[in-house]
């Protein structure tokens, strides 16, 4: 196996966990009714109507989330797959975008510092997947130079 492959196994490996973890995050969103009111500030001061609607709100969103980064991690994993054939540089070009995606998107999730270094290091393993070279770099016609 070459070294992009490994480290898009790697990355996508640490990917599936973190997707894991806001699953988990997910079910004590549902499970939890106190869960909304016990991350807002104490001098809000909303009715019960308003909490309601902001635990609707929050596990909407959350499941719509969920349902896009489980695309997503697919395709991840699909490009895993196709790293190591003739024409792997279009999955290769996904991973970088996924790999830097996933870099921003640490900063949304700054309050969990757990998930926060699975996901740096999940998507600094996808951009090392499309840096290092695999074993069909070579075979890639040579675009001369006017």
């Amino acid at each position: 196996m070459s070294k992009p492959k490994i480290f898009a196994l790697i990355g996508n490996i640490i990917r599936t966990i973190t997707f894991v973890l806001g699953v988990f995050s997910l079910f004590q969103l549902f499970s939890d009714k106190n869960y909304i009111t016990s991350q807002l500030p104490s001098n809000m001061n909303l009715s019960s109507a308003e909490i309601e609607a902001a635990r609707s709100f929050a596990g909407t969103f959350s499941i719509v989330a969920q349902l896009i980064t489980l695309i997503v991690l697919i395709f991840t994993w699909i490009a895993y797959t196709k790293i190591d054939t003739p024409k792997e540089r279009g999955w290769k070009i996904y991973l970088l975008v996924m790999g830097i995606l996933g870099c921003f998107s640490v900063l949304g999730i700054i309050g969990n510092p757990v998930e926060s270094i699975f996901s740096t290091a999940g998507a600094i393993c996808l951009i090392l997947a499309f840096a290092l070279k695999g074993p069909h770099a070579d075979d890639e016609e040579e675009v001369p130079v006017i």
